[in-house]
């Protein structure tokens, strides 16, 4: 009897799973696959091309530039998750049927995008005479920054609304001409070092804003709402505290080892990071795609146990594509390190566990139910675990071995414990109305 109770849900599971419009879309074209490669390609391509540039540009030089780019990271806190509470809410009212309320939210989302653009254009502007900057690699950078932040700053908007939309073909289609883009215009840094760099970072983003512009699915007009800037508020900022807690839990690693190890270790660790980095890229690609279809359903019909469906579903796909590239990785690093990096040999160990770890770190695509259904209690739950897992297991096997490998066993030990954790959060946030953040129109009296 107990079989044949366990043999029904599985059956029932499979027909779900062969019945899911998320999951028949996603079979039946090559949409999600061309988005996942373009992601994929971009993020190969943009670090493969920031090595180059190295071979062209001094390390004063680079200093200034890097120095730059973390002045512009600050700068991040003037958008106040603006756009990330539209990746949430946009697509949720446009299931919803409220197409007045979505276009008045993109409106105001422009707007303050625009306006931001501009403040930060202005600031980089202004700081040659505020610091009296006079050198030609100030002078450049600052100007350069200014462009990259204003194009930055619309193209993020646009790409929400791409999203919204489910036009992932079209933005997959872009981001590969961004990658072509980054490779033509390495001849630029080759031809003329630092300036060429900055005529490379700065025509890019121009470019591919540019094709966003000419290709928005949704043409609205830039115009302010203190309403909708509240609820985009309201929505964006726990999102962005929650991502500024992630990029500093994911530093850990680099910390532990400037404090157990020596200065080389993190020139050691930089094909561990390279891991880390594609690995999340492919794995992101699948909360960036289901996360805007699941908001446009929870919109339109108001029920979590889809929500808690779709979410396994998309950990299951990061799971099962996540396990053969950790195998492939596992079986050739040995002989590619030996092979062509004969220096990152003791980094070979290193490597082979964060592959490992990438499997079990793809468990946490499941966690995009915490931003469709706002559940921030859980996920900043979530994030307090993870960011004391990620810095208490490698700090412990960091001093009890070889600090790169120590590390690294850390992380994938961390990871174990993170899929438990993200696979609970995402139960609770779909089972238990109470404990979560749900719009009011979805609670019955």
């Amino acid at each position: 009897m107990e079989k044949d109770i366990f043999g029904c849900k599985i059956k029932k599971l499979k027909e779900y799973f062969l019945q899911n419009s998320f999951v028949k879309r996603t079979l039946k074209g090559d949409v999600f696959f061309r988005f996942s490669c373009s992601m994929l390609v971009s993020r190969v391509v943009t670090m493969s091309s920031s090595i180059m540039v190295l071979r062209w540009i001094d390390p004063a030089s680079m200093g200034i530039w890097q120095g730059l780019l973390l002045a512009q990271s600050y700068f991040e806190i003037m958008r106040l998750g603006i756009v990330r509470g539209l990746n949430r809410e946009l697509p949720y009212l446009l299931g919803s049927g409220d197409f007045k309320q979505a276009q008045e939210v993109a409106s105001t989302a422009l707007f303050y995008s625009i306006f931001v653009g501009l403040v930060g254009l202005l600031l980089f502007l202004a700081a040659p005479f505020v610091f009296h900057l006079t050198s030609k690699e100030w002078l450049t950078g600052l100007i350069s920054m200014g462009i990259i932040w204003a194009s930055a700053s619309m193209s993020s908007y646009l790409q929400a609304t791409f999203r919204a939309q489910t036009d992932f073909k079209t933005l997959a289609n872009i981001q590969l001409i961004e990658a072509g883009l980054y490779v033509i215009t390495l001849y630029l840094v080759a031809m003329w070092g630092y300036t060429g760099m900055a005529i490379r970072a700065t025509t890019v983003p121009i470019v591919v804003t540019f094709l966003f512009y000419r290709m928005r699915p949704l043409r609205v007009p830039s115009r302010f709402s203190g309403v909708c800037f509240k609820r985009l508020v309201k929505t964006g900022m726990p999102i962005f505290f929650a991502s500024i807690l992630y990029t500093f839990a994911m530093g850990f690693d680099r910390l532990i080892l400037l404090q157990y190890g020596q200065i080389e270790l993190l020139g050691f660790y930089a094909p561990v990071a390279a891991i880390i980095s594609l690995t999340m890229s492919l794995q992101t690609s699948f909360s960036s795609y289901g996360n805007p279809r699941m908001a446009f359903r929870f919109g339109k019909h108001n029920k979590l146990a889809p929500i808690w469906r779709d979410s396994l579903l998309i950990a299951m796909a990061a799971v099962v594509v996540s396990i053969p590239i950790a195998i492939g990785g596992w079986l050739t690093i040995p002989f590619t390190i030996d092979k062509f990096f004969p220096q990152y040999v003791q980094a070979k160990a290193a490597i082979q566990l964060t592959l490992l770890a990438s499997i079990l770190w793809a468990v946490k695509t499941a966690n995009v139910s915490l931003y469709v259904l706002k559940s921030w209690r859980y996920l900043y739950l979530y994030m307090g675990v993870f960011a004391l897992t990620k810095y208490l297991f490698p700090y412990y096997f960091a001093k009890q071995m070889d600090p790169l490998t120590g590390v690294a066993l850390g992380g994938l030990i961390a990871s174990f414990v993170m899929a438990i954790v993200a696979f609970l959060t995402t139960y609770l946030s779909t089972h238990f109305d109470s404990h979560v953040a749900i719009p009011a129109e979805v609670r019955t009296p």
